[in-house]
């Protein structure tokens, strides 16, 4: 049972919001880091790209699912109204 996109995305505003705030302090460190220090922050705004797009999908994919669902409901509802005239 998914519970919903709703966790991952909480976790994805914390980060991002963790980083927004200290923002200065990744980059000085970055800075002072040399090459690796930035590969490391690419690789981790590369991640948390990743996320968001994956999060974004897995909303779509359950909001289509629960709109099939729906349709699949009114066409069953009808399809009973239809076999009830027939009948």
């Amino acid at each position: 049972n998914i519970s919903g996109i709703a966790p991952v995305n909480d976790a994805l505003e914390r980060a991002v919001g963790a980083f927004t705030t200290s923002k200065s302090v990744v980059v000085a460190d970055a800075d002072t880091s040399g090459g690796e220090g930035k590969t490391v922050l690419k690789r981790f705004t590369g991640v948390i790209g990743r996320i968001a797009d994956t999060a974004d999908k897995v909303d779509k994919i359950r909001k289509g699912g629960d709109a099939a669902i729906g349709i699949g409901r009114a066409v069953g509802t009808a399809f009973e109204s239809v076999v009830k005239l027939i009948s």
